[in-house]
């Protein structure tokens, strides 16, 4: 599934938070948090090589669901807004 507990999370998210900025910031700050976290997985374990390419994919599938998960939303929020 792509995006799984990302898109979920923010779905949530996007409904709940009513101004663009904040969502703004908290993307980039989950984006800052996935690099960092992804620079500093061991590409030089051996065996290890391809669970960590598997996380990091992973981890970028769930960041592009979390980018949908705040469009969906945030949509349902407007829908919901109006009369």
């Amino acid at each position: 599934m792509l995006g799984g507990p990302g898109l979920l999370v923010g779905a949530g998210v996007g409904a709940a938070v009513p101004r663009w900025r904040v969502l703004a910031f908290l993307t980039l700050l989950v984006g800052l948090t996935l690099f960092y976290v992804a620079t500093h997985v061991d590409f030089n374990a051996g065996d290890e090589e391809d669970r960590s390419l598997l996380f990091v994919l992973a981890m970028f599938t769930n960041f592009v669901g979390w980018i949908v998960g705040l469009a969906a939303g945030v949509i349902v929020s407007v829908l919901r807004r109006q009369p």
